[in-house]
Formats: structure tokens, C-alpha cells, sequence
């Protein structure tokens, strides 16, 4: 653990119209992207920010992340909140928080990362970041850590998707913001026009380049509608599971 430097990184941010649909529901990948304006803010403030990790040959990724989201609508500024908890395993995890001015909850978060190598694409062991993280021990965002999702029937294809250039990050993959938009893409219209969207995990299994045919299945638990399961392929492998609730 670092010692002098503050766990939680806080920073203002500001949600506008496109953070919300048409029916004023906050948009998952708005979060997801608020959320890893914390973390690469927070990156940058400690001096391994993009910049150093590229001159490293070392970059993030996503390995799971899961969003709980509040029923709120408010065009304007917010507070942001993340910290990181560690690396356990091949893995890191950091969580996120998203609050009002007045401190009511908007969004909160859970990501779970890991350390690629840039040219090789292999995963690296903790030890490989060659610098300290500071750790927050105390705090957590959610109760419970999202566990690994695995779905054990096949899943009517809802719709496919080919990744161009809009969808891709300075990595060379497609972003992870844009799997959350693929998967709101896909389900039935009526339920994000009737439903709000309340939570959102991700399981990404590998990446998506340009070029890409990305093949989105998915239905509702039989005990459950407003609980989806979903799974995309890339070349007939998972791409990533995820499951959606309203």
C-alpha cells in the first residue's frame, strides 16, 4: 500500500442529454464511461497514466464489470468516486461511485482488470506493474463481488453487429463501452421504452477488431422477464456473457 497518498480519488463530472434515452433513462455505457474517466483521472494524478503505460508496453482491460443504476434523470454536474482495492490473482479490482451534489445515489461499480502485455496480448502477473497502487481496504461500492457468469443452454440469436472504425479504442479493439451499446441494441425495443435498465454485468471472454462479425444471442430467465441473459460469439468463440436486469 502506498503510504501518503489519498485511496479515493473524487472528481466533479458532468452527465449531459446524451448520457440519457429518449425516455430519460441513464444509459449504461454513459456510466461505464464516467466510471473509467475516474479511474484513468485518478491513473494519471499518481504519473502512470496512458502515456507511461504505453511507453511501458503495458495496457488495461476489462475482464468483468458489473453496474447497479438508480432510477435518476438530471442533466448537470455530479460527484465521481473510485478506488481501487487490489490486485488478488492474475487480477485487479477497482469500484466506482456516482453521486448527486446533495449525495444520493446514481450509479455504483465494479471492475475487475487486468494487465496485458501490448504486443504480445498475454496477461501479466501483478508484479509485472512495475509501481504501487494505493489501496482502499475499507470501503467497498457493492456488497457483493460479481462472480463469473456461465450460461448452460443455447440462446436465440437476437442480432449481429460488424465492429468498424467508430468502435475501436487507441488498443486496437473494440472499446468496452461499445459491448454495453450492443447489448441494449439488441434486446426488444418495448422494454427499454417501458423498463429502466438497473444493473449490467459483463464477462468479456476476448476482443473484438475491426472487421468482426460479433453474433448477439440472448432471452429472458424462464422465472424471470426482466432478467436477461445474454452471450455474444466472434468466430463462433464467446466474445462475452452478460446479464441485464430491469
Amino acid at each position: 500500500m502506498v503510504s501518503g497518498v489519498e485511496t479515493i480519488h473524487h472528481s466533479r463530472l458532468f452527465l449531459g442529454v446524451d448520457a440519457y434515452d429518449p425516455q430519460m433513462h441513464l444509459r449504461p455505457v454513459a456510466v461505464l464511461s464516467k466510471m473509467q474517466e475516474l479511474g484513468t483521472g485518478q491513473c494519471e494524478i499518481l504519473g502512470y497514466g496512458e502515456s507511461w503505460m504505453e511507453a511501458e508496453g503495458i495496457f488495461w482491460v476489462m475482464v468483468r464489470m458489473q453496474l447497479e443504476l438508480s432510477p435518476y434523470y438530471g442533466v448537470g454536474f455530479c460527484q465521481g468516486e473510485t478506488w481501487s482495492k487490489g490486485a488478488r490473482g492474475a487480477v485487479w479490482r477497482r469500484d466506482y461511485y456516482l453521486s448527486t451534489t446533495d449525495n444520493k445515489v446514481i450509479a455504483r461499480g465494479i471492475a475487475i482488470w487486468a494487465l496485458l502485455d501490448r504486443n504480445s496480448r498475454l496477461v501479466l502477473r501483478p508484479d509485472r506493474f512495475p509501481r504501487d497502487f494505493p489501496v482502499e481496504t475499507n470501503r467497498n461500492a457493492m456488497e457483493k463481488v460479481p462472480v463469473k457468469l456461465a450460461w448452460e443452454e443455447e440462446l436465440p440469436i437476437l442480432s449481429q453487429y460488424k465492429v468498424s472504425y467508430r468502435d475501436l479504442d487507441s488498443n486496437g479493439h473494440a472499446h468496452n463501452g461499445r459491448y454495453a451499446e450492443w447489448i441494449c441494441e439488441a434486446v426488444p425495443r418495448i422494454l427499454l421504452r417501458e423498463k429502466c435498465i438497473t444493473s449490467l454485468q459483463i464477462d468479456f471472454r476476448q476482443e473484438a477488431l475491426e472487421g468482426d462479425c460479433v453474433v448477439i444471442a440472448g432471452k429472458p430467465f424462464a422465472d424471470d422477464p426482466d432478467r436477461w441473459q445474454l452471450e455474444a460469439r466472434v468466430k463462433e468463440k464467446p466474445c462475452f456473457l452478460a446479464e441485464l436486469r430491469f
